[in-house]
């Protein structure tokens, strides 16, 4: 079952343990934005010309009523992949996600309670599939909001609430999470083999220096200047082809989307994108690069799936070590269902458990069905994400940390995060790519996050408090 359903049942209050440092919500607001790409991103089959930004704000209140601090935190709604149905278009998914943030916020705005975000947000949590559904039918929506856009909904918030915590004690936020800070030890929210532990015990001291910044490789993507077909406007400066991408040196790793409708065509998209790549790295001296191969999130099934890793091993057997891992190849309802393992696929490359990752059990099941690396994302919350990554060590798996462009602070959200974590491969920011306008006021600040120059994303700077910026 999901934590954030249990809730009730295990915790009782979150100030029954209190701790000296706890904290209480006294106000919280949001707001949204829209932000146009600068070309359209392929999710799920739909071509998504835009993203709708909830940024929450939120002002909390130490113990003794001494200490206030504002903590923000921002997320991108991609309601096309974490909504992904055809009985609900994508303007009532938007729709169903802006009420969906705004009952969350309002939640947090008459929350009592005292204690660690961790503790807050667990709490919070039990009430979100209610929220839900209530939505659902107020807005005459024919699906409730599942579970994985209820996680985005309230991410936001959670980011927001974790960002408040440390800037109210002078730290970052990460640097919070042992038994001093803490009410409660992992066995709480995680079962008895973690007992004892704490969540510093998965996360960093300080934040790594240098991660593999990965790149979107749509399945139409220019890869060298003779398939460009139009110009932007001249003062446009983003590039216009992989290669050019990877001459700026802002990239080491690449998501490659593939059809997952025609091998024979998938092969040949393959081929041509490593070639391509593989010139452009070495001019750029970076022989190490590496790639992931994704369908864009549609799921062409496990024989397929079998059959491309089988060609590419016979084939291109050199290519096999730079796979970081082939994302989800079963749709989100089945892959965690017993007839669905992926076991022949990972003798050849590792697998991702991506879009079907929905709480910590989910981690489990995963490995037990082949899995070994598990994507990683802010819109699922920071608290599900710091839980999720201690279960996946221990477990002894990877960790990829996915975005879907998200621009501005929520970037900085997924490179702190991705930076705090051990074992992960990559950090993707594909912001660069389809709205690096929304970065602007970052770049300057941050060039190593969003104008790399040496292949990889560095967090070396994100040791400010809360979040880390």
């Amino acid at each position: 079952m999901c934590w954030l359903l249990l809730r009730q049942a295990t915790l009782g209050n979150c100030d029954s343990m209190p701790k000296a440092t706890d904290v209480r919500i006294q106000d919280v607001v949001c707001e949204f934005e829209t932000i146009s790409f600068r070309q359209p991103m392929s999710i799920a089959g739909r071509a998504v010309d835009h993203t709708t930004i909830a940024t929450v704000t939120l002002t909390a209140e130490s113990r003794d009523g001494k200490k206030h601090a504002v903590g923000a935190g921002s997320v991108p709604f991609s309601n096309e992949w974490a909504w992904n149905t055809t009985a609900v278009s994508a303007a009532q998914s938007e729709q169903a996600f802006k009420a969906f943030v705004e009952q969350v916020v309002e939640l947090g705005g008459v929350c009592n309670e005292l204690g660690h975000p961790v503790d807050l947000v667990y709490h919070l949590a039990g009430e979100y599939d209610h929220l839900a559904k209530t939505l659902s039918r107020n807005l005459k929506i024919v699906e409730p909001i599942p579970p994985l856009a209820q996680l985005v909904g309230a991410s936001a918030f959670d980011a927001a609430l974790h960002d408040a915590f440390g800037r109210i004690h002078g730290t970052a936020s990460y640097n919070l999470l042992g038994s001093k800070h803490m009410a409660h030890d992992l066995a709480e929210y995680l079962g008895k083999s973690f007992a004892g532990q704490y969540l510093d015990k998965y996360v960093r001291a300080e934040p790594a220096p240098s991660l593999m910044a990965s790149h979107l490789v749509g399945f139409t993507d220019p890869l060298v200047a003779a398939e460009v077909k139009s110009q932007p406007p001249s003062k446009d400066p983003v590039p216009l082809h992989l290669q050019a991408w990877i001459e700026t040196g802002g990239v080491s790793a690449l998501r490659v989307q593939l059809s997952g409708q025609d091998l024979v065509q998938d092969i040949a998209r393959l081929t041509n994108v490593t070639e391509a790549a593989g010139e452009a790295f070495a001019k750029k001296s970076l022989p190490d690069w590496k790639l992931v191969i994704d369908f864009g999130f549609l799921t062409p099934g496990i024989p397929y799936a079998l059959e491309l890793v089988q060609r590419i091993k016979k084939e291109q057997p050199a290519l096999i070590p730079r796979i970081l891992g082939l994302n989800q190849p079963v749709n989100r309802q089945e892959a965690l269902t017993p007839g669905s393992s992926v076991k022949s696929i990972a003798e050849i490359v590792p697998v991702i458990l991506d879009e079907s990752l929905l709480d910590v059990d989910a981690v489990s099941i995963a490995k037990d069905l082949g899995y070994s690396v598990l994507a990683i994302r802010i819109s699922r919350g920071q608290t599900e994400s710091l839980l999720t990554a201690a279960v996946a060590q221990q477990a002894g798996m990877s960790l990829l940390v996915a975005d879907l462009a998200a621009p501005s602070l929520a970037c900085l959200q997924t490179v702190s995060l991705a930076s705090r974590l051990p074992s992960v491969l990559a950090v993707e920011s594909f912001s660069r790519q389809f709205c690096p306008g929304a970065n602007k006021q970052w770049i300057r600040q941050f060039p190593e996050i969003f104008a790399p120059t040496n292949g990889s994303i560095s967090g070396s700077n994100l040791t400010g408090e809360g979040l880390g910026f």
